[in-house]
């Protein structure tokens, strides 16, 4: 038995024996209370054979629970004990004789070198051939004709010309892509431009110095 499984069996019994005393405290508390005058001291008893019965239904499940540990550590100490630990045998392999450094030299050609005669090697036609220049067409794009913004305080591109609606507002300096469209509405030339940003309207020519 191991030492523990001992220290679980002395528990057990130990907390058996309070819980039997409980018992019989809390059933001596009953019968005390059913032949004492009524009033006198009934409650008191009352109350100290429930804490005798509670304590001894404490000590009776503690002994259930250290009786239970006390039989797992019985099973497997036994288990323990029943079933050896059994090493399977190691195989030993048999050492692979070493050949004979005579017998192999001896068992190998010997191996005779012999001269081939130099062939001449006739130049590739691609080694001899000079390269063609290739001409380089340089395209120089065409750039569009802009315009710059000269109002200080900056114009509104519009949806139409004279139109109300205000796209965007542009600053002075702005530089502006032209379009075809050029009309007059109301005495004032308008002239049809891309943004910076994309947007395409129209604003006042008078505002413009047209680049080209």
């Amino acid at each position: 038995m191991s030492p523990i499984s001992l220290v679980l069996l002395i528990l057990t019994g130990v907390l058996s024996l309070a819980a039997i005393l409980s018992t019989l405290a809390g059933l001596a508390l009953r019968s005390r209370i059913a032949s004492s005058p009524y009033g006198v001291g009934r409650q008191e008893h009352r109350r100290t054979m429930q804490v005798a019965f509670i304590r001894a239904l404490m000590f009776g499940l503690l002994a259930l629970i250290f009786f239970a540990g006390y039989g797992l550590s019985v099973r497997a100490g036994g288990r323990e004990t029943a079933e050896p630990s059994i090493e399977p045998p190691v195989a030993e392999t048999p050492a692979a004789p070493t050949p004979d450094a005579t017998a192999t030299a001896a068992a190998l050609p010997t191996a005779t070198a012999t001269t081939l005669p130099a062939t001449p090697t006739a130049p590739s036609p691609a080694a001899t051939a000079t390269p063609e220049a290739t001409a380089t067409v340089t395209i120089t794009p065409t750039p569009e004709p802009s315009a710059i913004v000269t109002a200080p305080a900056g114009i509104y591109l519009r949806d139409e010309p004279g139109g109300s609606a205000e796209l965007e507002l542009l600053a002075e300096g702005t530089v502006l892509v032209l379009l075809p469209g050029r009309e007059t509405v109301d005495d004032l030339d308008w002239q049809e431009v891309r943004s910076p940003s994309g947007l395409e309207g129209w604003v006042a020519a008078d505002f413009l110095d047209y680049q080209q």
